[in-house]
């Protein structure tokens, strides 16, 4: 019992010497891990006298969602956007994209923080990209596409490998094999030893009856992905990929 309170008067003084700078970014409640019922208290505490601060509900929001709890976490991720829409709107829409899978909600957010910055960017991806995943999730191809080939069209040196990984994913759901093939092949030269590329590219020639070529194709996907390489995304340690290839399907691919 006095080791618990010893710990509460540590907790205390640490917030109360934290209030007059808040403002100078302290972040007290990272002394613990988000997993912890002290960074919540920490956070309530603060949140209880400054309410209007949008970046403490973000992070009262973020272990939520990392722990699968999207109810609780978009309740707080709200109430950040409705004190500072221009900063939190677009990490709402990778929460919806990306762990909530609301990808109709995540275009509209998208959608609308993308007129005021149309060249921002959340998690290393333009608002383009998760609007253009977003609609190839909805089978929406059209629209997926106007908004991939974007991503695509950059310098190419400036692309990233996700953006050709995802127009490749459109063109093979267009039946546009060839072009798909082209998309996978740019992914693959970015991240050579992606073994979701590697799948795709060889259902991809699959469709184009190079049997010989796809089943080569899906064994070095097979190795890749025992080997750990795959999507290589901060999240992925909370959550799959729209797309994402598990062993599973490549080996039943393979038995096929």
């Amino acid at each position: 019992m006095a080791k618990s309170m010893k710990s509460f008067h540590s907790l205390l003084f640490i917030l109360i010497s934290s209030l007059s700078v808040i403002s100078q970014n302290a972040t007290p409640w990272k002394k613990y891990s988000y997993t912890t019922h002290e960074w919540q208290y920490c956070l309530d505490s603060l949140i209880e006298i400054d309410p209007s601060n949008a970046y403490l509900w973000q992070q009262k929001a973020m272990p939520y969602f990392k722990n699968g709890d999207y109810y609780n976490g978009m309740k707080n991720l709200n109430r950040a956007v409705e004190l500072d829409t221009a900063r939190w709107l677009g990490y709402k829409g990778f929460m919806e994209c990306i762990f909530v899978r609301d990808y109709k909600n995540a275009i509209i957010d998208f959608m609308a923080i993308a007129k005021k910055q149309p060249n921002a960017f959340e998690m290393d991806h333009s608002y383009y990209f998760y609007i253009g995943v977003s609609y190839l999730k909805l089978n929406t191809l059209d629209s997926a596409e106007k908004y991939l080939k974007i991503c695509i069209s950059k310098p190419e040196e400036k692309t990233h490998y996700m953006d050709w990984y995802y127009a490749g994913v459109l063109k093979l759901k267009q039946k546009k094999y060839l072009k798909a093939l082209i998309n996978f092949n740019k992914c693959l030269d970015k991240y050579p030893n992606l073994s979701d590329a590697n799948f795709y590219k060889a259902k991809t020639l699959l469709s184009l009856h190079r049997i010989s070529e796809a089943y080569n194709c899906l064994l070095k996907a097979q190795n890749e992905n025992k080997t750990g390489y795959s999507l290589n995304e901060d999240n992925m340690v909370y959550v799959n990929y729209p797309f994402q290839v598990q062993l599973e399907q490549i080996e039943h691919l393979l038995k096929k």
